[in-house]
């Protein structure tokens, strides 16, 4: 029997509870996490008895603001810091020079990363959990309201992906660019029973053509000139969800090896002859016809097959636009603004080709280019 560890209480700063799950499973009850809003940290701060750490929600303020906000809480407080970034933000170069430690983590980080700095920090040691104890489930299912909807079409969609988040078979998403394939992938992930472990997203089309096939499943020291052990995508998930995204622009000579892979879960890393196994949920998505892609001769039927157990369509946003208002304010409620009920229904009226990615990039645009606190209609600017 282990002996107890003071409990020291973790502050998350962030608009909303989408990271307070997360990080509080990856502290652990060692660690308690307690959230508070951008405007409200610094009273949290002076109330929270004991406070070790403050993980800091890139989303949740402007730049500028999260540079000052890391001043104060590693100044003023003498608290280390860790800014979960968004991607696209490079602040590291401002936080060089602030008294104390400052870390920077992307907001999906490796499992055990946020609790090896905060025992770090706080020259803690973690404690574990002995190996028969019963645990509760960290991540215990989302329920209905954290994918609610206004539209008929969307709502049979959401039941569809509950149903398929339940199964390990293979899932594959269609759908336009922009229409939400990865948020539906992390979603059927998040209500799925490994929502514990690791959601890893890969996108095909970004890797090298050259090396795609050591990027999918490792390499070995010597396979070719300077290579070294190395790890590949298949291995990352670790018991999670991997999403293979734009899966069909994968070469057709590496398909057949996909193809195999899939069949019997193990695959060999290049240059080594020992079958590595892996326990993963594969997701894949592409905005392609496939059946278009067979006919073509540039994708195989079999690995078709394969890859679609279950084929879920992201509907595009002209054909749900109930969910304009909702969404496009959520979009402007991460940069602190509101939309008029013109704003919206300028919104309304486009057929939004780009589907919801447009959408999050012209409501965004506003909102930077706006000094008022409230989008109006001639804010909002079409590409």
């Amino acid at each position: 029997m282990s002996c107890p560890v003071e409990r020291q209480p973790v502050l998350l700063v962030a608009s909303d509870d989408s990271l307070l799950a997360l990080c509080s499973a990856e502290l652990g009850e060692q660690f308690p996490v307690q959230r508070a809003g951008p405007s409200g940290f610094t009273h949290a701060l002076d109330t929270l008895q004991g406070c070790c750490g403050v993980l800091l929600d890139g989303a949740c303020m402007e730049e500028i603001e999260l540079v000052s906000a890391c001043h104060v809480i590693a100044e003023d407080y003498g608290l280390p810091v860790v800014l979960l970034s968004m991607k696209g933000r490079r602040l590291s170069g401002y936080l060089e020079d602030i008294p104390g430690k400052v870390a920077v983590m992307d907001v999906f980080f490796r499992a055990g990363a946020l609790r090896e700095f905060i025992c770090a920090e706080t020259d803690s040691a973690a404690e574990f959990p002995e190996e028969d104890a019963e645990l509760p489930d960290p991540f215990p299912p989302p329920g209905d309201a954290c994918i609610s909807t206004a539209s008929f079409i969307m709502s049979h969609f959401y039941e569809r992906i509950k149903k398929a988040s339940q199964t390990d078979d293979n899932i594959l998403l269609l759908g336009e660019s922009g229409s939400g394939k990865s948020w539906t992938a992390r979603k059927i992930h998040e209500l799925s029973p490994r929502r514990a472990k690791k959601f890893f997203k890969v996108n095909v089309a970004e890797f090298n053509a050259n090396l795609i096939e050591s990027n999918l499943f490792g390499t070995t020291s010597g396979a070719f000139t300077d290579a070294a052990d190395q790890n590949g995508v298949f291995s990352a998930a670790d018991g999670g969800t991997l999403f293979l995204d734009e899966i069909g622009e994968l070469p057709v000579l590496l398909q057949s090896k996909l193809l195999g892979v899939l069949e019997t879960h193990s695959y060999r890393r290049l240059g080594s002859t020992q079958e590595c196994t892996f326990d993963e949920k594969i997701i894949f998505a592409t905005n392609r016809n496939l059946e278009e892609c067979i006919k073509a001769g540039t994708f195989r039927k079999d690995l078709y097959y394969r890859i679609s157990s279950i084929v879920l369509e992201v509907p595009p946003l002209r054909d749900h636009p109930e969910d304009i208002p909702e969404i496009s304010r959520s979009i402007a409620k991460t940069r602190n603004k509101l939309l008029s009920q013109g704003a919206v229904d300028k919104l309304m009226e486009y057929a939004w080709p780009g589907n919801i990615r447009e959408l999050e990039s012209i409501v965004k645009r506003a909102c930077i280019f706006s000094s008022a606190d409230i989008i109006s209609a001639d804010d909002i600017h079409f590409s």
